[in-house]
């Protein structure tokens, strides 16, 4: 519905938080971001069992991309968005036109105006023209910014889907608009999402009972600072969580499986 339901944030060791927190940080998405680019590849016909190679490295536009740990060339744009194959993504993007890809970006509500009576930041994703440009946005680089909200928004449009804009009170009003898939797209993006969590990236968010939905990423912040997503819904309750560390690994996916499993 876009009713926000819950904010809340715990700093707790040497890894800061991003400035700004759920509502306004600004913060690299990574593979998160790939529930956008794969909303983009299958509306230009793709399929979720498309043969796309995941490769270690892959070069587009003279930029070079680097996926570790796993190399096959037998998986699919189901196994490889489950994954989290950044290499893969990259190569597929060749498929695209920086057109299609900013449309998908606005269809999601990305650099939307929001009418919320705190600061909040929707997303920003700036203009794209090369192949290296369009394949780094793909994998949620190249100057893509985002809040945990608005990732947050990106999950619940994929669940509804309806795109609602965040509203803060029950009394404030939501701008509505539709996701920019076909109702077939649209399944076939959730069952990206359900692979994911079921055996990918995302699979500490797993729970029993109605299922999870949903997309993981790391992004690298510093020498030795890590910034853990998951991005999700389970029925009604669409979740981004964000997470800081040390290490490259999931640990936002574990935290969302324990909230979701609280709220029920």
């Amino acid at each position: 519905t876009g009713a926000i339901r819950v904010l809340a944030s715990h700093e707790a060791g040497g890894e800061s938080l991003p400035a700004g927190g759920a509502l306004d940080a600004e913060v690299e998405p990574g593979m998160a971001f790939s529930i956008v680019s794969a909303a983009a590849l299958l509306s230009t016909g793709v399929t979720a069992n498309h043969p796309l190679p995941c490769e270690p490295v892959a070069d587009v536009g003279g930029e070079t991309f680097t996926y570790q740990p796993a190399t096959t060339t037998t998986s699919t744009l189901a196994t490889d968005f489950a994954d989290g194959c950044g290499t893969a993504f990259a190569n597929m993007s060749r498929t695209l036109t920086p057109q299609q890809l900013a449309s998908t970006e606005r269809s999601f509500g990305i650099g939307a105006s929001w009418q919320l009576q705190l600061s909040a930041f929707s997303g920003s994703a700036p203009t794209v023209s090369g192949e290296a440009d369009v394949a780094a946005q793909a994998t949620g680089a190249g100057g893509v910014l985002m809040s945990p909200l608005g990732m947050a928004t990106v999950a619940a449009e994929v669940a509804s889907g309806t795109g609602h804009s965040p509203v803060l009170m029950p009394t404030d009003s939501s701008t509505t608009w539709q996701a920019p898939l076909s109702a077939t797209n649209l399944t076939e993006l959730r069952q990206l999402m359900r692979l994911a969590v079921t055996s990918g990236t995302a699979q500490a968010a797993n729970l029993s009972g109605t299922p999870v939905y949903g997309q993981a990423g790391v992004v690298q912040s510093g020498k030795n600072s890590y910034l853990s997503w998951f991005v999700g819904y389970r029925g009604s309750l669409a979740v981004a969580v964000l997470e800081t560390g040390s290490s490259a690994s999931q640990a936002a996916a574990a935290l969302a499986g324990q909230f979701l499993n609280a709220v029920g």
